[in-house]
């Protein structure tokens, strides 16, 4: 119970430090276009969101099991091969696309920058079969 609450103190934390950070930095730049700008890829902000889930995550692995990295990857792989067959599934049944990415995608189904989300919905699937 007690690394589940860690993890998600952790990105509660991140999401609220991020959005600070942003307007701070917008508001410093004398920008009146923060919330445009909010809204579009850059990787300052691609590694500020997965910043500290990941230094979580590495927190977990060196506190718990060092075996954990090789299922952290497995669901990162297993994740994104998900991701991929659910979007292509649809796509041809349906004949529309479910979701599209436009950065490092595989086939516009999922992205590569995707894997990090896996990496901690890992995380938390871990933790949660840790409580019973």
């Amino acid at each position: 119970m007690q690394t589940v609450a860690i993890l998600f103190a952790a990105l509660t934390i991140e999401f609220w430090l991020e959005a600070v950070i942003a307007k701070i930095y917008y508001h410093s730049q004398q920008s009146f276009f923060w919330i445009f700008k909010r809204h579009h890829f850059s990787w300052w902000r691609y590694f500020i969101f997965f910043g500290i889930p990941f230094i979580t995550v590495l927190g977990f692995i060196f506190r718990y099991d060092r075996s954990l990295s090789a299922v952290l990857i497995a669901f990162a792989v297993v994740g994104t091969a998900l991701e991929w067959a659910v979007g292509y599934t649809y796509h041809n049944v349906m004949g529309t696309k479910l979701w599209t990415y436009h950065r490092y995608s595989i086939g516009s189904y999922t992205s590569w920058l995707a894997m990090p989300m896996w990496v901690i919905a890992g995380v938390l699937f871990w933790s949660l079969t840790r409580l019973f």
